[in-house]
């Protein structure tokens, strides 16, 4: 499960997330691949990874968020990965 909080303007997603059921090198690919509509951040802190994403157009910092969580998931069954 994750839990997505934003920062007061909204500009902002940090996504707080189990690390053994999102593989750090997972979250990493789908960074690199939202690099062109975000900036993303991702930090491994124990058991948890933490995701900080700023959306670079128009769209939501949660939306982008939730998109990215799902691409993460999508990725992790493609490359054979199972939790």
């Amino acid at each position: 499960m994750h839990q997505i909080k934003l920062d007061k303007a909204g500009k902002k997603a940090t996504i707080d997330l189990n690390a053994f059921f999102y593989p750090l090198h997972v979250l990493q690919q789908s960074a690199a691949s939202f690099s062109k509509i975000a900036k993303v951040s991702v930090k491994q802190e124990k058991d948890r990874a933490m995701v900080e994403i700023t959306p670079k157009g128009k769209e939501k910092a949660f939306d982008t968020a939730l998109h990215y969580c799902n691409y993460s998931l999508a990725l992790k069954r493609e490359f054979g990965e199972h939790a």
